[in-house]
């Protein structure tokens, strides 16, 4: 198939000869007819040869002119040839065909109204730069859709990995320090399988808790439902003292979105998850209450009465300080009286129904 511009420059071609027949009332010559179509067939040349195509429209309409004759339609590729150049940005191009108006007037003295050649130059030379102009713009847009949408997908990616991190790492630390139990005191070894077997399916529930939020992403569906919250938080007292911790809470009563229910939760497991690795069998207490319009999280956990796991390099910590800043809050942690502190302020303004 024929591309679209040597289609345009075809049909440019046939009509600028037509035109100027019907103003002459006779065919014109072969030669004439050549004068005409030949620089409307260039404008079907790539852009890399612009040069060319300028040229042949800016040589053509001097040479039918200087042979004598008259057609308005002549210069018409010589329009197109700039606005083809200002369109592609060569800015040299475009004004160099400018030099067909005192040419005319060179070659042809006698021509009435040559400055009409300099007016439609003007109109091409506009039209192609708006073009030009827009077609930035576009790409401007396309270029920061696509990097928005790249920003979002590693957040969905972060937020994904986050998810499965809080809902899993729970329920492995209690089963990690039971199975430490059952081999090391096989007296217990009942009791802790029985645990094992109890947060094992506890860690089943919240991944198929997790995988049921991020399904909800993908229908459109609004992420924000209820998932795992603070009213969860009693099961989650008991799973850590069946991991051997001893925890004591103290909690205001609190409306809260989900959102915002959410975190809070996923910062307290985190934070006995940690507790139950690092410290075993230590008291941690665990305040929920609320402080100048932010609600107020802090666990702590002092030291363990049996060796725990080393400092390693995990992303728990990490991850809660993420949930605090998605929120417009702020998290620390960090060791206080020989033991452990997380302490979270989370903006109620953002979390309150």
């Amino acid at each position: 198939m024929m591309p679209i511009r040597a289609m345009v420059s075809l049909a440019l071609a046939v009509f600028c000869v037509a035109a100027t027949a019907s103003l002459d009332g006779a065919m014109p010559t072969p030669g004439t007819a050549a004068l005409l179509a030949v620089p409307c067939l260039l404008l079907a040349l790539p852009d890399r040869l612009l040069p060319v195509t300028v040229a042949g429209a800016v040589a053509g309409p001097l040479l039918f002119y200087g042979l004598g004759l008259m057609s308005i339609f002549a210069a018409t590729p010589t329009v197109v040839a700039v606005f083809l150049a200002a369109r592609a940005g060569r800015t040299l191009l475009a004004p160099a065909a400018a030099v067909l108006v005192p040419g005319v007037y060179l070659v042809a003295p006698a021509l009435d109204g040559p400055l009409w050649i300099a007016a439609w130059l003007a109109a091409g030379w506009c039209a192609g730069y708006a073009l030009r102009q827009r077609d930035r713009l576009l790409a401007g847009e396309r270029l920061r859709a696509e990097a928005a949408e790249r920003q979002g997908a590693e957040r969905e990616r972060l937020r994904i990995a986050r998810e499965l991190h809080d809902s899993l790492t729970h329920g492995i630390s209690v089963i990690s320090v039971q199975a430490g139990v059952a081999q090391h005191l096989p007296e217990r070894a009942p009791q802790a399988l029985a645990v094992i077997r109890a947060a094992a399916s506890d860690a089943l529930r919240e991944l198929r808790a997790t995988v049921e939020v991020l399904r909800r992403v993908d229908d459109g569906s609004d992420p924000a439902a209820p998932g795992p919250g603070l009213r969860d938080l009693a099961r989650l007292v008991t799973a850590s003292e069946a991991a051997g911790l001893t925890v004591t809470v103290h909690r205001e009563p609190l409306a809260l979105t989900p959102e915002l229910d959410r975190a809070a939760y996923r910062i307290a497991q985190e934070s006995l998850a940690n507790a139950a690795r690092h410290a075993p069998g230590a008291s941690v207490t665990v305040h929920i209450g609320v402080k100048e319009s932010r609600l107020v999280l802090r666990v702590h956990s002092g030291p363990g009465t049996r060796p725990g796991a080393g400092g390693g390099a995990g992303t728990g910590i990490a991850g809660m300080r993420e949930r605090a800043a998605l929120l417009g809050g702020e998290l620390t942690a960090g060791p206080e009286r020989g033991g452990f502190t997380v302490h979270a302020l989370l903006p109620m303004e953002r979390g309150t129904p």
